[in-house]
């Protein structure tokens, strides 16, 4: 039966997992997807779909822990660890953030470059400038936002549709034998897509909404909208992954992996209005993916040290640590998209590897949850599943 009540309150709560699932779908994810599907074709697809719905459940947990507490993941656990501890928790999330605004620059880089023909040099350095968009953006507000957030999503997906035009599909015959390099390239994928960062971003998102804590019935009515909100956006974001990885499967098959790259791509649209499209969606996928991987920064920061920093000081802090080996390799490689590209499946990887540590903070968190919000065992499975099993694959991929 339809609730006209429920619909009206989830539309003014929708939104919440919009700058969430931007995440599972910025540049890295586009990269490594679209390599994935180039090398593997449809066996890159399981580990892909399972990484997503794993994704759901950790977003639901997190948006559960901020809305049924009233704090994000890192002030929760803040006070069970001593400073020392703490400190270094922090810098070793400060790591995921770099690693994460990382892929941001070099996709916005990338963009910027098919856009204006500028080379990757010039672009990599103007990508400082993108601090003026930032404080632009947030002049609007978290939640407009969010809003355009979803609108990207929207335009992402649409444009990768056109781009997968049928007859493309028959052209095309497998061409790469199916394991190799495949442990490091799963690995990648799943730090593409449940990264860090989104843990502590969707626990404060969550508890932002307003409702009252102390009310079980509206508590409950959130959750309620939570699971939906993030459901939703997810199952959006495993959609454009989907077409990513056909994409390099049908687009790029001819091409080979070698020149698995955004430019490919874009010189296969050239003759169309998608060409400018792909790169406009590229460029705003970065920056979008760089201000949610500040706003976790800073909640990172403030719920481990208490240490608070201007949203502006700290974009450019972040972004400056960043910039140093995107600088490095596009110089030292002459600008050659491929060094790039490259860099960018390696920062995907270190996310995988950063991934266990944090779920262990979130499944200490939820196992605290009180009673009637109490996970099933189920869930505190998964949790403990999915960072045991990155833990040991993010070591194997090494060698596989």
């Amino acid at each position: 039966m339809f609730d006209k009540r429920f619909f009206q309150r989830f539309l003014s709560y929708a939104g919440a997992s919009s700058l969430v699932a931007i995440g599972y779908m910025d540049p890295g994810n586009w990269l490594t997807a679209i390599v994935g599907g180039n090398l593997f074709h449809w066996w890159i697809l399981p580990v892909m779909t399972l990484a997503i719905v794993f994704a759901i459940v950790l977003q639901l947990v997190s948006a559960r822990l901020g809305i049924v507490t009233g704090k994000n993941l890192a002030e929760l656990v803040a006070p069970a660890l001593s400073k020392p501890v703490r400190i270094g928790f922090w810098a070793f999330n400060e790591l995921a953030m770099i690693a994460t605004d990382l892929t941001a620059v070099v996709g916005t880089a990338i963009a910027l470059h098919l856009l204006f023909g500028w080379s990757l040099q010039v672009t990599t350095l103007l990508t400082v400038f993108d601090i003026i968009i930032f404080l632009w953006l947030f002049k609007f507000g978290v939640r407009r936002i969010e809003l355009l957030a979803v609108a990207v999503m929207i335009v992402v997906t649409i444009g990768f549709i056109f781009v997968l035009q049928p007859h493309r599909l028959a052209e095309t015959q497998p061409v790469h034998e199916p394991f190799r390099s495949f442990g490091w390239l799963s690995v990648s994928l799943v730090g593409a897509i449940i990264m860090p960062h989104n843990l502590y971003l969707h626990s404060e998102l969550a508890k932002a909404r307003p409702y009252n804590r102390e009310n079980d019935a509206e508590v409950s009515d959130m959750l309620r909208m939570a699971k939906w909100d993030t459901t939703i956006h997810l199952l959006g974001s495993w959609v454009v992954n989907v077409l990513l990885v056909l994409m390099g499967w049908f687009v790029f098959t001819e091409i080979g992996h070698s020149n698995v790259m955004f430019s490919a791509l874009y010189d296969t649209l050239k003759p169309t209005v998608m060409a400018p499209i792909f790169a406009i969606a590229l460029l705003l996928t970065g920056l979008i993916a760089s201000i949610a991987s500040t706003l976790a920064g800073q909640i990172v920061m403030t719920g481990l040290l208490k240490w608070r920093l201007p949203m502006v000081w700290r974009r450019i802090i972040t972004r400056a640590f960043t910039l140093v080996p995107v600088i490095i390799i596009v110089f030292l490689y002459h600008g050659q998209e491929q060094a790039l590209s490259e860099l960018i499946i390696v920062a995907q990887y270190s996310l995988a590897v950063m991934l266990p540590a944090n779920l262990a903070v979130m499944w200490w968190a939820m196992r605290r949850l009180p009673t009637r919000w109490q996970f099933p065992p189920m869930v505190q499975k998964i949790v403990v599943g999915v960072a045991l099993v990155v833990g040991v694959f993010s070591l194997l991929g090494l060698f596989m």
